[in-house]
């Protein structure tokens, strides 16, 4: 009974540590899910979507963006800004979706689809990226520069958690409505939230900047300039992370740690056991020597 009842509690032990293990994993299938459902969710309710209401708003938010006030990249996780004369607009994209969402950002090196939501707090992180209200309006346009921010650290819903994978060249989409625009990567930088303001030099040219708050407390900025290029589907499937085989070999270290200590919990055991049958025998021996 009492060697059963070690094996039970060694099981149990091993059991938890590696649901802890895996824990991350497990939450970013979810949120890869959760996310899946949104962003085609949102394509359907940009197909349902009349084209010369479409075309017209787009025209209205790249004309904003050419004349508004340039505020610089501020650090959307500590100092939010607002931009009044945006508020219609946002609120004409944000009732294109149910969900509420503005547009959808896509990386297709990481696998990452996302729906973008208006403002960087806690409730539209929870459910993808976010837009910094006071950067460009995410669609694009002469002189724009649009600002997307997403958690990164370890636990739940880090959207950007291998954003530090993107190196220059490689490209990401903003899905606005049923248009693509495409970017590419030209910067990668990591500073602190105070620095933020001094790298902001997108020139005349169309680009938006990827912010992801680290664990040290920086900020890692990816930044693309708009292009004409895109990703063939041969060419996506070979620069895409193999995320698959990524999270089974993350899982075979505690996957193997834990077989090893049932073989070691399990090994002392028989040698106690063989250890007393031993001592068993001994004293029998004895008392038929008597």
């Amino acid at each position: 009974m009492g060697r059963w009842l070690l094996k039970t509690l060694v099981f149990l032990l091993v059991a938890a540590g590696a649901v802890w293990a895996l824990r991350p994993l497990a939450s970013d299938q979810y949120n890869r899910r959760l996310d899946a459902r949104l962003v085609a969710q949102y394509a359907r309710s940009a197909d349902d979507m009349d084209p010369e209401a479409e075309a017209d708003l787009l025209e209205q938010c790249r004309t904003y963006n050419l004349w508004h006030r340039s505020y610089g990249i501020a650090d959307p996780f500590t100092r939010p800004l607002t931009d009044a004369n945006a508020d219609e607009l946002l609120d004409r994209l944000e009732a294109v979706d149910d969900s509420g969402a503005l547009c959808v950002l896509e990386i297709p090196k990481l696998g990452v689809a996302l729906p973008v939501y208006r403002g960087v707090n806690a409730e539209t992180l929870d459910k993808g990226a976010a837009f910094a209200e006071g950067s460009s309006l995410p669609v694009g346009g002469q002189k724009a520069h649009t600002v997307l921010a997403a958690r990164s650290g370890k636990g739940d819903g880090r959207r950007f958690g291998r954003l530090n994978r993107l190196k220059e060249g490689d490209l990401f989409d903003i899905r606005v409505m049923n248009e693509v625009i495409h970017y590419r990567v030209d910067r990668v930088e990591e500073c602190s939230p105070q620095r933020m303001g001094d790298i902001n030099q997108p020139g005349d040219d169309d680009c938006c900047t990827l912010v992801a708050r680290v664990d040290n407390g920086a900020r890692l900025l990816v930044r693309g300039r708009i292009t004409e290029d895109r990703l063939t589907a041969e060419n996506d499937a070979a620069a895409r992370v193999p995320e698959v085989a990524l999270n089974a070999v993350l899982a075979l270290p505690a996957l193997a740690a834990g077989g090893l200590l049932l073989l070691l919990i399990e090994g002392i055991v028989r040698a106690r056991g063989r250890y007393r049958l031993n001592r068993i025998k001994k004293r029998m021996n004895r008392i038929r020597r008597r």
